[in-house]
């Protein structure tokens, strides 16, 4: 809520935990109760070994290479329009 002078006044607010529980099971989602430091860090160790990476290599060179080719024959087309003659 703003305050005179342009200052906020903070307000706490506490979470709502039915309406959390009812948009995680709608979602298709797990509600987490944490309201320690020690449950955060259960949640966190739970919620780490459901989420990971995966490193993958892929070759991105035919698409250098396509953009390139597509970029010289663009140069040529106009080369040849302004100019009328090839690069």
């Amino acid at each position: 809520m703003p305050i005179g002078g342009g200052l906020k006044e903070r307000v706490v607010v506490t979470p709502d935990r039915e309406t959390l529980e009812k948009v995680a099971k709608a979602a298709s989602g797990t509600f987490y109760d944490a309201p320690d430091a020690r449950r955060l860090e259960r949640v966190y160790e739970d919620l780490g070994s459901r989420i990971g990476r995966k490193r993958e290599d892929r070759e991105i060179t035919a698409a250098f290479a396509g953009a390139g080719g597509l970029l010289a024959l663009v140069a040529a087309g106009l080369s040849m329009a302004w100019f009328r003659r090839p690069l």
